[in-house]
């Protein structure tokens, strides 16, 4: 039985990511482009976070780019084998500096009163209580 031969895989951006952090990619696998959009997510677990969903299908996949303990995706490949073709096309294009690093804003937290509220452990919404 013979070896299988590796799949030749280049990765190009189709569009730079816009003012709100949506790109689209390309993945040229064995001839054939898959494309699909990204956008780089908060990540405060290590690593940068990205959701990348490719288009035409509804496969929509977080993934984590950094140190080997930092790097994630949660496609079947991935899961299976730890690596994969998302996981290489986004570090890909961030070793060529096609994606610095976006910088995000603290996001505000916002405050909701406790659903027991009105149950005898907690203020009411209006103060009272």
């Amino acid at each position: 039985m013979g070896t299988a031969k590796p799949k030749a895989r280049t990765v190009r951006l189709a569009y730079p990511p816009d003012a709100n952090g949506v790109g689209v990619l390309c993945l040229d696998i064995d001839g054939k482009c898959q494309f699909y959009t990204f956008r780089e997510m908060r990540c405060d677990i290590g690593g940068r976070g990205f959701s990348i969903h490719r288009l035409g299908q509804g496969e929509l996949y977080h993934v984590r780019v950094g140190k080997p303990e930092d790097t994630s995706c949660e496609c079947m490949g991935f899961l299976r084998w730890d690596h994969c073709k998302h996981v290489a096309g986004l570090k890909s294009l961030i070793k060529k500096g096609e994606l610095p690093k976006r910088e995000f804003q603290r996001a505000e937290v916002l405050v909701s009163p406790s659903p027991l509220a009105g149950e005898g452990g907690g203020a009411s919404p209006t103060g009272e209580g």
